[in-house]
């Protein structure tokens, strides 16, 4: 095989591959073989129709497969010195006296020119007023948990804890659900419902109202079994000794609830700042991209959108106006490469690997808080799920990589009530595979 660049225009190269005879032979053998393998004609035993046979009856087919077989025989070159962002395009193709001469092109992930990972600002609450009032709402959960509560033959009142079963049934009749306990506090902040209706009503009393869901209608009925009013104790040495903590004093417990809330904060802040850092990666590089390949990406993206018939609803959320929607995806189609590029340059510059640990860590991760299922579980289902686990590595290898940059970032630590908005959304618009 040989290949050569016949242009390059910015991170799009077109490539004239030439293949001789022999290597278009051993091809068709292997192509051959596979048909063989999977496939039977009549008047031969399995395994056993000629090529010329094959060849006929394939017809263009074969040509095809066979220029798909050759031009992945060349990626699988080209991709030894550099990434690609999609399939490579056939142009043009031709054969001569055995001799196969394909023109293909292809979308590599584009240099990087600059990076300014040093400009980069992450703002972050002080450490001692978040681990403050962690210890703060961490003593009044204890102090909720075990309040007094005494029986009261009154109304119900906010505040008041309450004992219940409830029942539900559908539109047609249909029983959700049939006398189920549930207990609760009736919290004034509470708009639910099951709260408002009971405050006012008395143990042994029954109310019944309808909610919606879905546009689905549904009627709840909630009998009162019992109504307790509840006393919060008053935090104090003999507090903490009696609700059977392993500490002695509530110095002691302050003191623990301090090294839990500094762990929880430096936990939060690391998962924090490499969150941002990725979110914010694209506005801190930047590559050597032709328009062609954010067109390029747009128009799949899109025609994904109309066989998948999520157009109109994508459309929708930018005011039915294509040229809007367009012009967000591209962005979004930046966003993307650039961060591909850079993760991808990252990972080659400091040989960053995501190891078997890094990858249990990570599901593990996922099992317990996204997926709601046992590790082991969801070990297996990533493990035999090639696609599932791309996934898994690239997130590994983009955490690592926004480790190392954080390095470069300055930090700045602000008061908790400076005006500055936290919750940054940085997940991807468009989903992508990873390969």
């Amino acid at each position: 095989m040989e290949k050569q660049l016949l242009a390059q225009d910015m991170n799009i190269k077109r490539y004239l591959i030439r293949f001789p005879q022999e290597e278009v032979l051993k091809a068709e053998n292997e192509i051959v073989a596979e048909v063989n393998q999977h496939y039977s004609f009549e008047g031969f035993r399995k395994g056993k129709a000629p090529k010329a046979l094959i060849k006929a009856r394939m017809s263009e087919s074969f040509d095809t497969w066979i220029k798909d077989y050759l031009v992945d025989l060349a990626m699988t070159d080209i991709e030894k010195e550099e990434k690609n962002l999609f399939d490579p395009i056939i142009e043009a193709s031709s054969k001569n006296e055995g001799v196969i001469e394909i023109e293909v092109k292809i979308h590599a992930y584009p240099k990087i020119l600059s990076t300014k990972f040093s400009d980069m600002q992450v703002e972050v609450v002080k450490k001692v007023q978040v681990v403050e009032k962690y210890v703060e709402d961490r003593l009044n959960q204890l102090l909720e948990q075990n309040a007094i509560l005494d029986p009261k033959d009154g109304p119900a009142e906010l505040e008041d804890f309450v004992r219940t079963t409830y029942s539900v049934i559908n539109a047609e009749g249909k029983v959700i659900t049939d006398k189920k306990e549930s207990e609760y506090v009736l919290y004034k902040e509470d708009e639910r419902p099951q709260v408002k209706e009971i405050v006012g009503k008395k143990a042994g009393e029954t109310v019944t109202f309808e909610r919606k869901f879905e546009e689905k209608s549904y009627t709840y009925t909630i009998n009162i079994l019992e109504v307790f009013k509840r006393t919060i104790p008053e935090i104090s040495d003999d507090f903490v000794q009696g609700i059977g903590a392993d500490v002695k004093s509530l110095v002691e417990l302050k003191e623990k609830l301090t090294d839990e809330g500094s762990q929880a904060y430096e936990n939060w802040k690391n998962d924090y700042i490499k969150n941002y850092i990725i979110g914010e990666l694209a506005n801190y590089v930047e590559v050597e991209l032709s328009d062609e390949t954010i067109d390029f990406y747009a128009q799949r993206y899109i025609d994904s959108l109309k066989k998948e018939n999520k157009y109109e609803q994508e459309l929708g959320k930018h005011e039915n106006d294509e040229a809007k929607m367009l012009e967000e995806v591209k962005k979004s189609s930046v966003k993307w490469i650039k961060e591909l590029a850079v993760v991808d340059s990252i990972v080659k510059q400091k040989d960053i690997k995501a190891e078997k640990d890094d990858i249990d860590n990570a599901i593990t991760s996922l099992a317990q808080n996204v997926w709601y299922m046992q590790p082991e579980r969801a070990k297996e289902m990533v493990y035999s799920n090639q696609k599932l686990m791309n996934e898994i590595v690239w997130e590994v290898l983009r955490g690592k990589v926004a480790h190392e940059i954080s390095s470069e970032v300055k930090l700045i630590e602000i008061d908790k009530n400076h005006d500055h908005e936290h919750d940054h959304d940085h997940e991807h618009e468009h989903e992508h595979n990873h390969e």
